[in-house]
């Protein structure tokens, strides 16, 4: 298999390395079905909806983990869910 190539940063952002890494299984594979980077793409959206109000700067460290959690959380909701509507969807598995 023929290795990608990915960039690696500093913490600086002062240099970049390349370095081989294996290719993931969807570039072997082929691209996947379309609902899957839905999903992903819509709760990445919920995310950011939901968190940017919320965050402030000089909050208390509790109150941006909480917001963090509560984002993470529905990012998880949704994305399951568009995965499994997508997933009961295809043929042969019902």
């Amino acid at each position: 298999m023929k290795p990608a190539r990915a960039w690696v940063l500093t913490a600086d952002a002062s240099a970049a390395v390349v370095l081989p890494v294996p290719r993931p299984a969807g570039c072997v594979a082929g691209p996947a079905p379309p609902p899957f980077p839905f999903g992903t793409r819509l709760g990445l959206a919920v995310f950011l909806g939901v968190t940017t109000p919320l965050w402030r700067p000089g909050q208390h460290a509790f109150t941006t983990i909480a917001i963090g959690v509560l984002g993470g959380l529905l990012m998880a909701a949704t994305t399951s869910a568009v995965t499994a509507v997508a997933l009961r969807r295809l043929p042969g598995l019902r």
